[in-house]
């Protein structure tokens, strides 16, 4: 159960926070189903206004299909090189490749040394990896 056995690492909401009072815009796209994100991201991160959270919704691609993530590149008609995507497995490196923006992986989620190996990443950071694979 999602609503149940999921948690904020540690530090996220302080950098939300510091991302928010540069103006920087914030989003949330997930492959959970997008009402139990939302709950989510109520429940952790109250304070933190989220332009977009997008979950899964029927009949729309799912990640590494690009498709949600251009949709909210596309409202806000940015260029894609002033998009950061923050994830922490293989489903987020693909999608971030796919949708041809920079990606930061963590590795303190669901990734895999492999996932963090990976050249694609503009940075690896946190947990015990971060000085083997980070730039």
């Amino acid at each position: 159960d999602p609503l149940n056995n999921t948690h904020a690492y540690e530090g996220m909401i302080d950098v939300l926070k510091e991302l928010q009072s540069r103006g920087i815009i914030l989003a949330i796209c997930s492959n959970r189903e997008e009402k139990t994100v939302r709950q989510l991201a109520e429940r952790f991160f109250k304070g933190i206004e989220f332009k977009y959270i997008s979950g899964f919704r029927k009949g729309v691609p799912d990640k590494p299909n690009p498709y949600r993530i251009d949709e909210i590149i596309n409202a806000e008609n940015l260029s894609k090189d002033e998009v950061i995507y923050f994830g922490d497995k293989d489903a987020d490196l693909k999608v971030a490749q796919n949708a041809e923006i920079n990606l930061i992986l963590v590795t303190y989620g669901q990734g895999s040394p492999e996932d963090y190996g990976s050249d694609y990443p503009l940075k690896v950071i946190g947990g015990c990896f971060i000085n083997k694979y980070a730039a």
